[in-house]
């Protein structure tokens, strides 16, 4: 097992048991391109394409969501066991509520966006993609017509 991945488990297990302290977050942004295109569905839904600890997902754009979101299987992909997680946070969703864990992603890139140390919570009943909620979009200016989504910084 990779140091990485020890690691994120280590954070991953202590975040779980209640020792991890709140992180700080830190944005930056390149010099260069301070915008991102993504691509909406038929029903105006807008999906971006972010890596999160250096693998890629295609996210959901998600104003009506707080926080940035995965389900269980999004965190196998992360190297994560969400057997060691504690699902004891009560969200309110659309679907009514869920139980989440929180978690902590130590890097999430939206093209030269980068955010360090983001809170996230993972939902027990698993959402279908992960979302991008507004504790990462508010820190961005969101544009969605019928040709496509944009995010700037």
């Amino acid at each position: 097992m990779s140091a990485k991945m020890q690691a994120l488990g280590v954070v991953a297990l202590l975040v779980a048991c209640g020792g991890y302290q709140r992180p700080t977050m830190a944005a930056q942004s390149s010099d260069g391109d301070r915008r991102l295109v993504g691509h909406v569905d038929e029903d105006y839904a807008c999906y971006v394409d972010a890596t999160v600890d250096g693998v890629p997902f295609r996210m959901l754009v998600d104003t009506g969501s707080d926080d940035l979101a995965f389900n269980r299987r999004h965190l196998l992909k992360l190297g994560l066991s969400a057997k060691r997680l504690a699902y004891t946070v009560r969200t309110h969703t659309s679907n009514g509520t869920i139980r989440s864990a929180p978690i902590v992603v130590h890097e999430l890139r939206i093209g030269s966006f980068v955010l360090h140390d983001v809170e996230a919570m993972v939902d027990y009943t698993g959402i279908s993609e992960p979302l991008l909620g507004m504790s990462v979009i508010k820190h961005m200016h969101l544009e969605i017509g019928r040709d496509g989504c944009e995010l700037r910084w």
